[in-house]
């Protein structure tokens, strides 16, 4: 899941770094608000796999 989240963050910024080269404006938000979001959601995966494992023994 990680490999593809980074992958997906990579293919993003490509993207966005190819639009400015072409003189077309992206908005930061299109890129930051994903990115935090998913930030999150990742925390949230981490701490209920370490609570999951905790608990299990």
């Amino acid at each position: 899941m990680e490999k593809i989240l980074a992958l997906s963050f990579l293919i993003t910024i490509g993207v966005t770094i190819f639009m400015e080269g072409l003189h077309k404006h992206v908005p930061k938000a299109y890129i930051y608000l994903p990115m935090g979001f998913a930030l999150m959601v990742e925390i949230l995966q981490m701490r209920y796999e370490h609570n999951r494992q905790r608990l299990k023994g």
